[in-house]
């Protein structure tokens, strides 16, 4: 399970490296690009972790690591937005799936 995890938050924060440093536009990067990547991102690892609290943690670790590395300190609020996300995200996977 720790390697995972660990994986799982390797591949995110290198994917949040890419994105930003690829994509032209702030904005669209902030309002389009990272959002739709988060909601993918917890889909895939939340199917191969299985624990919607732990897709969570691994989505708001990576956001957090990328926050005070390739952003700045005013990137945080949307830490706390693409987790919302995240956790949208894996609880609807959840219901999809029929667990509870």
């Amino acid at each position: 399970m720790i390697i995972k995890t660990t994986i799982s938050l390797i591949v995110m924060v290198l994917l949040i490296r890419t994105i930003a440093t690829v994509h032209p536009d702030p904005m669209g990067m902030v309002l389009v690009a990272l959002p739709l990547l988060t909601l993918v991102a917890s889909l895939l690892i939340h199917l191969f972790i299985q624990r919607i609290l732990l897709t969570t943690l691994i989505i708001f670790l990576s956001y957090l690591t990328a926050t005070f590395t390739i952003f700045n300190n005013t990137f945080l609020i949307w830490v706390f937005a693409y987790t919302g996300i995240a956790y949208l995200g894996t609880i609807i996977l959840e219901n999809f799936q029929g667990k509870s």
